[in-house]
Parts: structure tokens; C-alpha cells; sequence
């Protein structure tokens, strides 16, 4: 192959000749997309060099590591071989999709040899999982827009969405979609002291997704898929927790009736129930990644949500726990931005609120981790102050409290909390305080 149809060469050679690219493919394109030790170590050397990157340069730098700094000639042709340095970014797309092609047919003749070997399916699932993981899924993007570019996506983004297309995601509350709806490609933390709901809140955004046709992956750590089941028909069908704990004695036609009635309305609902406890960031974003990406209506519009209840529960590194969930945050954010998706996270807080007169949750009381309130793009808590004070007038009320908006403004929405169905709604106009 000549280098002018080599996309190998042409990345190279845009890079030699134009040494300000790398920072815009660096992050997505490594040493080992390359198929040639050769090219890798070029490739190597103009990234450490970075923009003091030319022929002469990255000779005496190839030349100080491994002895390919003396074909001076051969860096000189490649970056008169490069014609169009500005497709940079389509070439380094091919190269890192080559590498992927060329470790994919690795791993599977890794699968081939594992079996002729008689090793055991678990040892080679584990082996697979960890090689899967190893192949990254970044892809190029150009992160560099003038503004008059970036105003015409603005424009394009408002008439897509004024015809029904890319919508921001409902969160089943009108006075809380009006300023923080879900955005695609967002990160969002919800949290709430012990006995305050937050996974029956978190559980009704998820209703919302999944009664729209949003097909939804819940990693849920705390419940088994059997208990997740049973909440959401509870929801569904209004039915309290003491039927299941003793059926026999409240079964009636009505309860029977309510029943069939819930079961039907979630009967082939997109839901996903992972209730795997300990997952690392890793796994967690294959095992969504490959469900959300095999569902029909996620193929044909791109809408989808993951949400992880919740993330201290995760595998980590609880020596330095900051640092550590700060970089789940950080992974997740990634994937919410590969694919286009919200991601909601939801976590413990501290028990700082115990020196405070109004015990309200406050973005200090994350626990773990700041990092997890910078990379997240909206921080919501919810309250309910019958918790704290038994004869509050706001016996049912839910109080949704934005923390953060990184698009709009903060603010606190009061719901109705219908604790024994396991719902929250919206508060109906002519409510009457109990």
C-alpha cells in the first residue's frame, strides 16, 4: 500500500507537517491503533514532543528511545505524503477503527485456543471481559467550533426540537422539566438522607423513561430485580406492601383487579434490572453499553437512560475514596456523552445536617466525594420534612431540591409523596395540607 492510501502514513504525515493537530486526537487515538512498530514509535514521539513536533525533532527523539531516528528521509516523505492535513481527524477515525478490527479478531482467536485447551467457560468469559475492556470506544470528535458555527448548531438543535426531534427527557414533573429536564449526554446525582425516598423518587423518573418508550439499564445494588419488580407494580397498581407480605389475607376482586390491571401496564416495558453489587466502572459500562445499544427504539432515535443506584456501593478504592469515586463520575460522564444519554447516579450523603438547623440537603453533604458535584451536570436532593418534625403540616409533601443546573437556574419543587405505593407525582392544585 502506498502512503498516499495509507491512513497511517496521512495521520503522520498531517501531524509532521502540522504539529497543533495532535492535541485534537491524542485523546481518542493511541500507540496500539497502529499496525507498524514503526509508525507506533513515530507516533510515540511526536506525542512527547507535542508541538516543538518536525522532521528534524522527532528524528533526534526517535533516536534518544529506540534507534528509528536516523531515517530522517522516511519522517520527511511522510509528511510530504500528506495532502490535505485538515482531514486529520478522518484519518485518525480509520486508524483507530483498523486497531479495533485487528484486536477484535485477536480476541477471537484468543476465544479458539482457550477451548482447545479445555479451559473452563468461566476462565474464558473473564478473559474475554477483560480484553473487551481493553478496547477503547472513544472516537474522534473535533472539539474545536468557532462561534459562528456553534450558533448554527444552536439554531438547528431548536428546530429539531420545535419538530419533535432530540427532546430533552421528561422527568414526570412539569414544574421541574420547565427549568432542569434530563439532557442527553448529561450526568445528574441524586441524593437524600436515610428514610427520605430518594429511591422512590428515582424510581418515578424511571417510570417516566420507560412509559415513554425510553428503554432504561438500573443497576440496583441495594435490591434484588424481585424487589425492584415489586415496587414498580405497587406503583402501578396502588398496592401496599402488606398484600405481599400476606396475600392470602388481603386478596379481594378489586386487589386482583388492580393487580392485573399493573401488571399489564408494565408487562414488556424496556427495563433492564442489573442487581450485581460491587461492579467496577468498567464492567458497568460494557454490560450497559451492549444492552441499551441492542434495543430496537435506542437504534432507530438514540434515546435511552442508565441509572446506578447508587455509586458508593460500586467498586473502588476505598483508601482514597475521593479520587476514586470522583473517577466514576468521570467514566460515566464519558459514556453519557458517547452515546448520548442521561446517566443518573444516585448517592449517600454525610451526616453534616446534624449540626444544622434545617436539615436540607446541601452539595457539601455528597459523601466521598466533591468531584462527584463538578463532573455532574444537575445535583437534585429531595426532602420530606415529616422525617424531622412528625406534626409538619407537609405530612405527604416531597420536596425535589435542585442543588445544581448547570443549563438553568436552581430551585426546590414540592410533590406529593405517596410513600405506600412507592410514588411521587406531581401536586395536584387543590391538595389539601393534612
Amino acid at each position: 500500500m502506498s502512503m498516499l492510501n495509507n491512513p497511517e502514513c496521512q495521520v503522520l504525515g498531517a501531524l509532521i507537517y502540522d504539529a497543533s493537530y495532535v492535541f485534537q486526537i491524542q485523546e481518542a487515538l493511541s500507540e496500539e491503533d497502529f499496525s507498524s512498530k514503526k509508525h507506533q514509535s513515530i507516533y510515540k514521539a511526536i506525542i512527547n514532543l507535542g508541538e516543538k513536533g518536525d522532521v528534524f525533532t522527532i528524528s533526534e527523539e526517535l533516536g534518544n528511545s529506540d534507534g528509528y531516528g536516523a531515517d530522517l528521509a522516511y519522517l520527511a516523505e511522510l509528511s510530504d505524503c500528506c495532502v490535505t492535513p485538515k482531514n486529520v481527524m478522518a484519518y485518525a477515525q480509520s486508524v483507530i477503527e483498523s486497531g479495533r478490527q485487528r484486536k477484535i479478531r485477536l480476541i477471537g482467536q484468543m476465544i479458539l485456543e482457550s477451548q482447545e485447551s479445555k479451559e473452563k467457560s468461566a476462565v474464558i468469559l473473564d478473559k474475554l471481559g477483560e480484553a473487551l475492556n481493553l478496547i477503547g470506544t472513544t472516537d474522534i470528535r473535533n472539539t474545536q467550533t468557532t462561534l459562528n458555527d456553534a450558533l448554527k448548531l444552536v439554531v438547528e438543535q431548536v428546530s429539531e426540537r420545535m419538530e419533535g426531534k432530540n427532546e430533552v427527557y421528561k422527568t414526570g414533573f412539569v414544574e421541574l422539566d420547565e427549568y432542569m429536564p434530563f439532557e442527553a449526554g448529561g450526568l445528574y446525582f441524586l441524593g437524600g438522607l436515610s428514610g427520605m425516598g430518594k429511591t422512590t423518587l428515582l424510581q418515578s423518573f424511571l417510570e417516566t423513561q420507560i412509559f415513554n418508550g425510553i428503554p432504561s439499564y438500573f443497576n440496583s445494588a441495594e435490591m434484588s430485580a424481585a424487589q425492584v419488580a415489586k415496587r414498580f407494580l405497587q406503583s402501578a397498581a396502588s398496592i401496599k406492601s402488606s398484600f405481599f407480605k400476606d396475600p392470602t389475607k388481603h386478596m379481594d376482586t378489586e386487589t386482583g383487579q388492580s393487580m392485573t390491571a399493573g401488571l399489564l401496564k408494565l408487562k414488556d416495558r424496556s427495563l433492564m434490572i442489573d442487581d450485581e453489587q460491587g461492579l467496577n466502572v468498567s464492567q458497568l459500562k460494557v454490560r450497559a453499553r451492549n444492552w441499551i445499544s441492542s434495543q430496537t427504539s435506542y437504534q432507530e432515535n438514540g434515546k435511552a437512560m442508565l441509572v446506578v443506584d447508587y455509586i458508593q456501593l460500586m467498586d473502588y478504592d476505598h483508601r482514597a475514596s475521593a479520587s476514586s469515586l470522583g473517577k466514576i463520575s468521570k467514566e460515566l460522564r464519558a459514556l453519557a456523552k458517547e452515546m448520548g444519554i442521561p446517566v443518573i447516579i444516585l448517592g449517600q450523603l454525610n451526616n453534616d445536617y446534624k449540626t444544622r438547623q434545617d436539615k436540607r440537603p446541601i452539595p457539601s453533604d455528597i459523601a466521598g466525594s466533591s468531584e462527584i458535584y463538578k463532573d455532574c451536570d444537575g445535583v437534585i436532593f429531595c426532602y420530606r420534612d415529616v422525617v424531622f418534625n412528625p406534626d409538619t403540616q407537609d405530612k405527604d409533601i416531597m420536596e425535589i431540591i435542585c442543588g445544581k443546573n448547570r443549563d438553568g437556574a436552581q430551585g426546590t419543587v414540592r410533590t406529593i409523596a405517596e410513600m405506600q405505593y412507592f410514588r411521587v407525582k406531581d401536586l395536584p392544585s387543590n391538595f389539601n395540607y393534612q
